[in-house]
C-alpha cells in the first residue's frame, strides 16, 4: 500500500502544495471511501510509516489533510 500511495502522491505533488483539498479529495476517494476497515487502515498506516521516515510526501499530505479539514 505503501508504494501505492507514494506513486500517487508523487504524481500530484505539486497539487499537493498548491491545492491540497483538491488532492485530499481524490485520496479519500482512492484509498477511504467505500473501503474495507483493513484497506482504510493500510492507507493511514502507510501514511504515517512516509512521515515517520521523514518523507516530504508524508509531510505533505499530512499538512494537506490538516488544511482540508
Amino acid at each position: 500500500m505503501t508504494d501505492y500511495i507514494t506513486f500517487f502522491l508523487g504524481e500530484r505533488q505539486r497539487r499537493l502544495v498548491h491545492k491540497p483539498g483538491q488532492v485530499m479529495a481524490e485520496f479519500r476517494q482512492r484509498f477511504l471511501n467505500n473501503r474495507t476497515e483493513e484497506d482504510q487502515r493500510n492507507a493511514r498506516l502507510a501514511v504515517a510509516f512516509l512521515l515517520g521516515r521523514g518523507s516530504g510526501l508524508g509531510s505533505r499530505i499530512v499538512a494537506a489533510w490538516d488544511a482540508a479539514e
